[in-house]
């Protein structure tokens, strides 16, 4: 790669949409998820990765008061609405028995913006809607409209969001 072209690309931001931060395994692929991001000399916007977030599990663990966890849930919300709105692009896990409702309506947020998604699921089992569907084939719609795309492997959705801005 040129150094401009490397430049270029580390002013794209991408949102980073899913769920792996519930777990304690998930949340070790996110990491990974992040190393790569970096260095395939993208910008990750990573929601798990805010304080807002970091809060919500402090709140949970000691098993806080229903309305603080509340208002924090509520700052997680706005806190990822502008870590989107910031970005140029998202990068999603499908991952699921169905895509994460969370991470659908971050796609769909995304999309109605002219943002473009890109997402690999790495589930091996079938939940599109019919046989031409990978996932929700509303889901999958609002990925792709914007010139975004659906993998089986989290390199190639990272490869093709890289190259669609290179």
């Amino acid at each position: 790669m040129i150094p401009n072209e490397e430049n270029s690309l580390r002013q794209v931001g991408v949102y980073l949409a899913s769920p792996l931060g519930f777990t304690t395994y998930g949340a070790a692929f996110s990491k990974r998820i992040l190393e790569e991001v970096r260095a395939a000399g993208l910008t990750p916007n990573d929601p798990w990765s805010t304080p807002e977030g970091a809060e919500l599990m402090r709140l949970l663990a000691a098993e806080a008061d229903v309305s603080d966890i509340a208002a924090v849930n509520a700052a997680i919300g706005l806190a990822n609405q502008l870590l989107i709105d910031r970005s140029s692009a998202v990068l999603a896990c499908l991952d699921g028995s169905d895509v994460d409702s969370g991470t659908a309506s971050e796609i769909g947020y995304a999309s109605a913006q002219g943002k473009p998604t890109f997402g690999y699921r790495l589930d091996s089992r079938l939940a599109g809607d019919d046989v031409a569907c990978v996932v929700n084939l509303q889901v999958e719609h609002f990925m792709i409209r914007n010139g975004g795309s659906i993998h089986r492997s989290f390199e190639a959705a990272l490869e093709a969001l890289r190259g669609h801005f290179a």
